[in-house]
């Protein structure tokens, strides 16, 4: 279950054969399902299962998100089919991908064909 701590609404939810399990927001981006294992919010930790919020400012480069002033949502939020723990989250108009299931993102440059690491 998603603890309702923002008020906002799920826009998506995405599956895949291995049980990667995505889900993408209107506030603060995204979640990945944790079978096993612990999630963390701010500071507090919670046991699996549970949704690990993917936008935190631990994840991202720069602090390229205004923790404090609230966030909006991911534009997309999608994984590799053929290998999950690379995701790729359009967030304010650019792309982040991340190759360890949404620990930390890089920002990439404008994409064109297949995407990176894909």
């Amino acid at each position: 279950m998603i603890g309702a701590r923002a008020g906002g609404q799920i826009t998506a939810i995405y599956g895949y054969p291995d049980g990667t399990k995505l889900i993408r927001t209107d506030t603060y981006g995204g979640y990945l399902y944790v079978p096993t294992g612990s999630c963390t919010y701010g500071a507090t930790i919670y046991a699996g299962p549970c949704w690990q919020q993917l936008v935190r400012a631990t994840s991202f480069p720069s602090l390229t998100i205004d923790m404090a002033n609230g966030a909006g949502g991911a534009a997309e939020l999608v994984a590799c089919p053929s290998n999950t723990n690379v995701l790729y989250m359009i967030w304010e108009n650019s792309l982040y991908v991340s190759i360890n299931k949404g620990n930390f993102y890089v920002a990439d440059k404008p994409i064109h064909g297949p995407l990176p690491n894909c």
